[in-house]
């Protein structure tokens, strides 16, 4: 988790509830939403409550490619894998693709994840973890259950 805890979070709890209940059912959520609305602060909280429920939590920023792969290399490095310190950073992402795949109990965070489709290509198809993005997107059935959020009430 690259963010600490927010100790002054609060609210959200049926969104948190949303999230939770939308990943258990389908596997894949997207947490959408106004920019600047407090999605990944949220989404910060959900991986803090269920640190617990994972064996992993990764994350990644999501708004650009190159942006994701780096993190995904870091994923990689972080991981241990032996594709860590590849010269082509697309073997790297590959082996944490593969790792997603066969280990079970992750949950990937892609925060930002504006652009589905790209996104998508990183999102292993067979795998037996969690992805959880946040977005702007509005039209995501076809990737994520959707979860919207709202500005609070002041």
């Amino acid at each position: 988790m690259p963010y600490p805890r927010n100790p002054f979070f609060t609210g959200r709890e049926k969104v948190l509830e949303q999230l939770y209940a939308a990943l258990t059912s389908n596997g894949t959520a997207a947490l959408n939403g106004l920019g600047g609305i407090g999605k990944t602060e949220t989404v910060v909280e959900y991986a803090h409550q269920h640190r617990a429920d994972y064996k992993a939590v990764l994350w990644a920023k999501a708004d650009l490619r190159e942006a994701l792969v780096l993190d995904l290399v870091a994923i990689a490095n972080l991981l241990n894998l032996p594709e860590k310190d590849a010269q082509d950073q697309n073997r790297a992402v590959a082996a944490v693709k593969r790792w997603l795949e066969v280990n079970t109990d992750w949950l990937l965070i892609l925060d930002n994840a504006d652009d589905l489709t790209m996104a998508r290509e990183f999102i292993p198809t067979d795998g037996k973890g969690y992805v959880l993005l946040t977005t702007r997107a509005q039209a995501t059935g076809g990737i994520a259950q959707r979860v919207e959020i709202e500005e609070m009430e002041p």
